[in-house]
């Protein structure tokens, strides 16, 4: 059997075993997303809302606008994109208004979105708003790691990158430039245009042209800059590097000649 129609086969069980998961406080529509065969970023938000029950898409209300207008601004192809939702229904309130869904509902249905991302194995998974997050981590501090990729257990090299959920962006205007950052770092990633920190030398004296512009190019590259001016170290200082490795932070010592003598 060919790959794509094992795929196939796989996304067409799991959306038929999802679909039989007991959702008494949610809405009878079911939609599994908007998946696409081989793309290589897949992004995950909360649950459906009225407008993706009418036209059975995900995000197509104000804040997937806000998502699709925001990934197109930052570089990144919907059309190499997946879209689906934690939760593949409506979680509805006393007068059948939208509502959070709840931490139940999301231990329900973590095993089928958890299935979803193995079966798809995609290079980046983006975690829209706090309870994709907490399917995946076990924690809701959505502002404490918005932006910061890591790898998760079970699900290889693919990176997960949590940010807000557009909705955030709409009722919280301020918000909108923080969802932007995430959005561009997220399209960095996809392209590779990050410093792999591991083949960096382990302090880098700039002795020639060729050396300085080696680094300087991981400078451009990286998300942080710190400048680190250390003295009194006999030269030529050891150091050790200290960065983030969500972030791949660089630690930049600069070196200076004083009478002949070398300083850094």
């Amino acid at each position: 059997m060919l790959i794509a129609e094992r795929l196939t086969d796989n996304l067409a069980s799991l959306e038929k075993r999802w679909q039989e998961v007991p959702s008494p406080g949610c809405g009878k529509e079911f939609v599994f997303g908007e998946i696409r065969q081989n793309t290589p970023l897949l992004l995950i938000g909360e649950a459906l809302g009225q407008e993706e029950t009418e036209q059975l898409k995900p995000f197509i209300g104000e804040a997937g606008r806000r998502l699709r207008v925001t990934l197109e601004k930052t570089g990144i192809d919907i059309t190499q994109t997946s879209i689906v939702n934690c939760i593949p229904r409506r979680p509805l309130g006393a007068k059948g208004e939208n509502r959070t869904p709840t931490d139940e509902e999301l231990k329900a249905h973590a095993p089928f979105i958890k299935e979803l991302v193995s079966i798809l194995n995609p290079k980046l998974v983006l975690l829209l708003g706090g309870k994709a997050l907490k399917v995946f981590f076990g924690r809701e501090g959505i502002m404490d790691e918005r932006g910061q990729e890591a790898t998760l257990a079970g699900f290889g090299s693919t990176l997960f990158v949590p940010t807000l959920h557009p909705a955030a962006t709409l009722y919280r205007p301020s918000n909108i430039g923080m969802f932007e950052n995430d959005l561009r770092w997220t399209a960095r990633l996809l392209r590779g245009d990050v410093v792999d920190t591991a083949k960096l030398p382990p302090f880098p004296f700039c002795r020639t042209p060729e050396e300085f512009e080696f680094f300087l190019d991981g400078m451009l590259k990286s998300e942080f800059i710190y400048f680190d001016l250390e003295a009194g170290a006999t030269p030529p200082a050891r150091a050790i590097w200290h960065w983030d490795s969500r972030t791949h932070i660089i630690l930049v010592s600069f070196g200076w000649i004083e009478h002949g003598v070398p300083y850094g």
